[in-house]
């Protein structure tokens, strides 16, 4: 008896308008139901092709939990054949972004559980590095000899876990978002904290001060964190981004506070120094969105903070500013006048 021949054959992505055209062939509601239903498909279509990136397992997995949902449905159409009808709630597609069905997660999972040693590690490096890195930071972040690296780099490549992003500047990036997830969590937490931790050092460099303030944050780093946040906070102040600058201020802010219950004043001499900087700073973010409650409340909680360290300078400049935001706000001109004298009394504590 003869064997037959099996031919094995690799299913690329499909672009985004292949997508939307497999979408048009489920879905028979575009043409029944007119031009409302037909934008619907084409936002489904949409959302499908960002979510999976057109892989076609991701897309089959995903429209199956969809149809277990209840978001889709399957009836027949007017020929008799199967068709997928879109629900109202496929409407609301932002209610649907980052779903991974666990079939997906599984089958990404047993994929990377055929790498070798060597490619799970540089897998993980990938993941902690985040969506494009070299390959020079990817040897800084795992402890392999380059030309075993070189081997892990090809293996991931032909696996189609990691691509070439950018080949004149040798940036690599993951297949999906799917595969860095799923690669992310399987490294453990161990090795993620020792990777993020070699992923600053390496980065320190010319890295955006946000992101090197993630990576501080998962190396359980809170002082390097702390000074990154605060420089992120700067960046986005000085184009008057007001809002980005709270959103990292108030992270740094968050690292002093600590876990409820937790004393406040335990706080090393260098995370003491950036107190003014951090308070003075997001106060000001605060006054430049117009919140000037906000802004009240955070020199009101920089003077606590002042005073629980037992600092008159800060306790000075929390005065200062308490004061000349009542003054710009002309609310209450005798506050302000006793908060200024507040500040002179401070000062004189101070030596200032």
């Amino acid at each position: 008896m003869n064997a037959l021949k099996v031919k094995r054959l690799a299913l690329g992505p499909l672009a985004a308008r292949e997508t939307l055209d497999l979408v048009r062939v489920l879905e028979e509601g575009g043409r029944e139901h007119g031009e409302a239903a037909s934008l619907d498909v084409e936002r489904f279509g949409r959302w499908l092709f960002e979510e999976t990136g057109g892989h076609p397992l991701y897309m089959a997995e995903t429209i199956k939990t969809l149809l277990d949902r209840g978001v889709l449905a399957a009836r027949f159409g007017a020929d008799g054949a199967w068709v997928v009808g879109l629900a109202p709630g496929v409407r609301d597609t932002e209610a649907l972004r980052g779903l991974v069905p666990d079939s997906v997660r599984e089958a990404i999972g047993a994929q990377l559980s055929r790498l070798s040693p060597p490619a799970s590690e540089l897998l993980a490096a990938g993941a902690v590095l985040g969506t494009g890195f070299t390959f020079e930071e990817l040897l800084r972040v795992v402890s392999l000899p380059e030309d075993e690296a070189l081997a892990a780099l090809d293996e991931v490549l032909v696996g189609r876990l990691l691509r070439e992003a950018d080949a004149e500047n040798e940036v690599y990036a993951f297949t999906h978002e799917k595969v860095r997830d799923v690669a992310y969590t399987e490294a453990g937490a161990a090795r993620r904290r020792v990777f993020h931790r070699r992923a600053l050092a390496a980065l320190e460099e010319g890295a955006p001060a946000a992101w090197l303030a993630r990576h501080a944050l998962a190396a359980k780093m809170p002082e390097a964190a702390f000074r990154h946040l605060l420089a992120a906070g700067d960046a986005a102040m000085a184009v008057l981004a007001a809002e980005d600058a709270i959103a990292s201020y108030e992270r740094a802010r968050n690292l002093l506070v600590g876990r409820p219950g937790a004393p406040r004043e335990r706080l090393s001499p260098s995370l003491v120094s950036g107190l003014e900087h951090l308070y003075v700073n997001l106060g000001r973010a605060h006054e430049l969105a117009g919140e000037w409650e906000e802004a009240e409340a955070t020199y009101e909680d920089m003077l606590a903070r002042a005073r629980e360290v037992r600092d008159p300078r800060l306790e000075c400049a929390a005065f200062n500013h308490l004061a000349v935001l009542a003054t710009q706000r002309r609310s209450d001109m005798a506050r302000a006048e006793v908060l200024l004298r507040r500040a002179l009394e401070a000062a004189e504590a101070s030596g200032d």
